[in-house]
C-alpha cells in the first residue's frame, strides 16, 4: 500500500511522460496512475499466472481494469497475448519476445575453438519444472566426455533443489560430470556459455503457461553460440524445427535426452551449424532493439498526440 501511494504520489508530482508497470504488485499503481494523471501508462506483462486467495482475486480484477484502461499492453508470448485479450477485455496486445540486446551480445566464438567432447548448459532459476532431473540421469547413458554445466539461483520455494541434483549426480555415477558454477553476473555468464555446445530448455511438460518466447533461455542461448535442446511438443516444433536450431526430447525420459543428445553428440558438423544458424537469427531479427521496437513506435505516436 505504501509502494502504490508513493508511487501515485510521485507520477503526480513530477508528471512524467510514461509510467512503465512490468511486474503484478505494479498494476495498481499503475491503475491509479492511468486514471489520474496524463502520463501515457504501458502494461508489460511477463507473467499471467496468479495464486489463490482473496489478496490474488483482487489483483486480478485490478490487472483487467489497468489492461482495459492502459495506453500500451505488451505480452512476451502470442498466446499468452491472446489469453491476456480474454482474461481482462482489452483490445491489441503487442507482442515482444524476452530477447537478449545487442550490445549485450558477446562476441561470437567459432565452434571449432570450443573444447571438446560435448558440453550441455543450464542458467537461470533451478526448480524441478525448467532442469530435470532426469536431465542429470541421461548423462549415465552418454560418453564420458558429455558434461552439464549449470548456472543459476535457487528461489524462495526451492532451496535445496540443486543438493537434489547433486545427490541425483552420485546416484548415478555421474557426479564429477555436473558442475554448479552458483549465479554469475549477466556478462560472465555468456562468456562462459561460450564455452559450452548445446543449451538446456527442456521444461516439464506441463507448464500452464506457453512458454516459446516467454522463456529468454534459448534466446540467451542462440545469442551464445549454443545449439538447443527443447521439448518434443508441437509448441518448441512448431517455433524452433522451421530454423534448424535446435534437438527436442522428452525432458521427463532419460533415455530420450540420451538419445537426442547422443544424435547431437555424434553430427559435429549439424552441430555446429545449428549453433552458427542461431546466432546469425539473434543478430538479424531475435534482438531487443528489433523486438520492441513496435512498442517504441506506438509510444513516440503517442508523446506526439500529447505534446503541443
Amino acid at each position: 500500500l505504501r509502494f502504490w501511494v508513493r508511487a501515485w504520489t510521485r507520477a503526480r508530482r513530477e508528471k512524467p511522460d510514461l509510467v512503465y508497470c512490468s511486474d503484478q504488485l505494479s498494476y495498481p499503481a499503475g491503475l491509479l496512475i492511468a486514471m489520474t494523471t496524463p502520463a501515457i501508462t504501458l502494461l508489460h506483462e511477463h507473467d499471467t499466472a496468479l495464486g489463490q486467495g482473496r489478496f490474488n482475486r483482487l489483483l486480478n480484477r485490478i490487472r483487467a481494469q489497468f489492461a482495459r484502461r492502459a495506453d500500451i499492453r505488451v505480452n512476451p508470448q502470442a498466446e499468452r497475448a491472446q489469453i491476456m485479450r480474454d482474461q481482462t477485455g482489452c483490445d491489441e496486445v503487442l507482442v515482444a519476445y524476452n530477447v537478449p540486446s545487442l550490445d549485450e551480445l558477446p562476441s561470437a566464438r567459432a565452434f571449432a575453438d570450443k573444447p571438446a567432447g560435448l558440453t550441455l548448459w543450464h542458467h537461470g532459476s533451478l526448480n524441478a519444472k525448467r532442469l530435470t532431473l532426469e536431465t542429470v540421469e541421461a548423462l549415465a547413458n552418454l560418453p564420458k566426455d558429455v558434461r552439464l554445466v549449470i548456472v543459476g539461483y535457487e528461489t524462495v520455494n526451492t532451496k535445496g533443489y540443486i543438493d537434489s541434483v547433486m545427490a541425483r549426480a552420485h546416484t548415478h555415477g555421474v557426479a564429477d560430470r555436473v558442475d554448479y558454477l552458483g549465479a554469475l553476473p549477466r556478462e560472465a555468464l555468456y562468456q562462459k556459455a561460450l564455452t559450452a555446445h548445446v543449451g538446456l530448455t527442456a521444461f516439464v511438460n506441463d507448464f500452464v503457461e506457453p512458454m516459446v518466447g516467454a522463456s529468454n533461455k534459448p534466446f540467451d542461448y542462440m545469442g551464445c553460440s549454443l545449439a538447443l535442446l527443447v521439448n518434443d511438443t508441437a509448441e518448441w516444433r512448431d517455433f524452433f524445427a522451421p530454423h534448424g536450431v535446435a534437438g527436442f526430447c522428452n525432458s521427463e525420459d532419460p533415455a530420450d535426452i540420451a538419445r537426442a543428445v547422443q544424435a547431437l553428440y555424434d553430427d559435429r558438423d549439424a552441430l555446429a551449424e545449428m549453433a552458427d544458424h542461431g546466432r546469425a537469427l539473434i543478430e538479424r531479427a531475435w534482438h531487443y532493439e528489433t523486438q520492441f521496437q513496435p512498442v517504441l513506435d506506438r509510444i513516440h505516436v503517442l508523446l506526439s498526440a500529447r505534446k503541443p
